[in-house]
């Protein structure tokens, strides 16, 4: 069993690790050779992408700008980020079309479905795209589009304190849906390996002052049969 704390420790390591992705490739190589996978068979089992589609949801795609499929599966995580590379968001509006950077990434799988909901309503769209985090869990990067048709994260501020643009979320594909509220949403997540005693946690986040704030996160009992 993983409590709360083990699971903030494990969050956080794996933000470090995709914030740095995102910053530097070298440094996602050498995350990978320390999980004993080595760069150079990566590559060699990477094979290029250009301007393609990954996801749409109405006016809206995700675009793999520029990068690589990657063909074989990690030991230590659920899936290999199968694409991998700069990411764009393309909005369509008012006959013109606005691009946004996603910055550097991986995501498991695609194509797939992209889920649009308004987190915080404010009457604009919001989605998320997520990366494994295990075989229960995803960190979901929070986006919004503006009335102008650019792409923003949305802050989250932890109970630990910190700020970033992602929440831990059970792992239903590279977008999910969650539960909106009157005042944010919440997100169901589970332990991994298990817990004989929680069927699961949800965790509530509340918009405020321009960001949404981590609440409360409850467990759910596992019926008793």
């Amino acid at each position: 069993m993983f409590g709360r704390s083990e699971r903030q420790r494990r969050s956080q390591e794996q933000a470090l690790y995709w914030s740095g992705m995102k910053k530097d490739r070298l440094a996602a190589l050498l995350f990978l050779g320390a999980l004993g996978a080595s760069a150079a068979l990566a590559k060699e089992r990477a094979s290029p992408r250009t301007n393609l589609v990954l996801a749409r949801a109405g006016n809206v795609e995700i675009v793999l700008a520029e990068g690589e499929y990657i063909a074989r599966n990690s030991e230590d995580f659920n899936c290999w980020p199968s694409y991998y590379g700069q990411f764009i968001a393309r909005v369509s509006l008012n006959g013109r079309t606005v691009e946004s950077s996603l910055g550097e990434r991986g995501v498991c799988a695609g194509p797939w479905s992209l889920r649009l909901q308004d987190y915080n309503h404010d009457g604009q769209p919001d989605f998320n795209i997520g990366i494994q985090e295990n075989r229960a869990n995803s960190f979901y990067e929070l986006f919004t589009i503006g009335r102008d048709g650019k792409v923003r994260t949305l802050n989250v501020r932890h109970d630990d304190g910190s700020v970033d643009d992602s929440v831990t979320a059970e792992t239903t594909g590279n977008s999910t849906t969650f539960d909106v509220t009157a005042s944010g949403f919440r997100a169901k997540s589970r332990d991994n390996p298990p817990d004989p005693d929680v069927a699961y946690w949800m965790t509530l986040y509340e918009w405020k002052d321009g960001m949404f704030h981590e609440r409360a996160t409850i467990p759910a009992a596992r019926s008793k049969k």
